[in-house]
């Protein structure tokens, strides 16, 4: 098992800085929890460590874990969770919650996942709590 490690990480969208010289270490089996006020970078550096946005400056190492015959990624927030009567339709094209989202975020990762033979699905959402998806990627042994 690999941690997940940060080692100072900056976000600049042009003068703004976003994340600031973050540096964190999680070892196998510790939970964190990133708490601050809005607006205070927070998602961002989510954002980053889910690999969706790229860092300015720093490095982000993530924490992979296997069995016999899965690769394991799982990504947990502490955000505003996902109400349980809306959870059956994250996965739909074209449903979003968000006034400018187009729907397609949660919909094109599951499909290109499961184009892989993988699974991506929902393991638990509490509201006011956070949400924690899975990855689920078969692993192939070569010849």
């Amino acid at each position: 098992m690999e941690e997940l490690r940060l080692e100072k990480v900056t976000k600049k969208y042009g003068a703004l800085v976003a994340v600031s010289d973050v540096s964190l270490a999680v070892r196998p089996s510790e939970y964190i929890f990133i708490l601050g006020p809005n607006a205070c970078g927070k998602s961002v550096l989510l954002r980053m460590i889910a690999g969706l946005e790229e860092p300015t400056s720093g490095e982000i190492f993530i924490k992979v874990y296997t069995d016999e015959k899965w690769l394991f990624i799982e990504i947990i927030d502490t955000g505003k969770g996902i109400h349980a009567e809306i959870q059956k339709n994250i996965f739909n094209v074209y449903f979003s919650t968000k006034r400018s989202g187009t729907g397609l975020g949660l919909a094109t990762a599951k499909r290109i996942i499961e184009n892989h033979k993988g699974v991506l699905e929902l393991v638990m959402s509490e509201v006011d709590t956070g949400t924690n998806f899975r990855i689920k990627l078969p692993l192939y042994k070569s010849e």
